[in-house]
């Protein structure tokens, strides 16, 4: 595990200097930025036509570069989670390998493709994972919390929060809502005190 342990802390530490590039493209870009509204002012169309366009490409390069790093540190997680489970396969560990060579050169897109084909090893991890840590389907135990909220806060009764169920598509037998209790209003239930109170004065 020494050598994956390793790769490890280069995988955290690419996620940070990739983080620190976007930052360096976004300054650029206000700097182009700036270029731009000077050559307006100057009324040098054609220098701000080129301006906005370095402007553009380096708002385009900071992005590419934060969403990059977003996924290289997904990464960082996902292997440090498989160590923990003792679960990293040999192709999970070559791809890793892999990915250690395309981080020394910088390249951002061979390390966008090898990212693609780790992604595709996360999917067996997390099967494993799912097995370990759930013993029934995500959907029932959101159906068993939105039914218990429900009932504990006695919502069967406001339209409001029905409405917001079925704007989420929660089944709706899922769902035991007893709406009995809304359907006699107060006067229904004064007249019908007042009727036993009739009966009782004739008998």
């Amino acid at each position: 595990m020494g050598g994956l342990e390793n790769q490890l802390f280069q995988l955290k530490f690419t996620s940070k200097q990739l983080q620190k590039q976007s930052k360096r493209c976004q300054k650029e870009e206000q700097l182009e930025r700036t270029k731009v509204k000077k050559a307006l002012e100057k009324g040098q169309t054609e220098a701000a036509h080129i301006y906005a366009e370095n402007c553009i490409c380096k708002k385009n390069e900071s992005l590419t570069l934060l969403k990059l790093s977003s996924r290289v540190d997904g990464v960082a997680s996902r292997v440090q989670t498989a160590m923990t489970m003792k679960a990293v396969s040999s192709s999970m560990a070559s791809v890793v390998k892999n990915m250690e060579k395309s981080m020394a050169s910088m390249d951002i897109e061979k390390m966008a493709g090898v990212l693609d084909k780790f992604e595709t090893q996360v999917e067996s991890l997390n099967l494993q994972e799912e097995r370990l840590t759930s013993t029934e389907p995500l959907g029932s135990q959101v159906d068993q919390l939105l039914q218990q909220m429900i009932e504990d806060e006695n919502a069967s009764t406001d339209l409001s929060q029905l409405d917001q169920l079925n704007q989420l598509q929660v089944p709706s037998n899922n769902l035991h809502i007893n709406a009995s209790k809304s359907t006699a209003s107060p006067k229904d239930t004064n007249d019908s005190i007042l009727e036993k109170r009739l009966q009782a004065l004739r008998g």
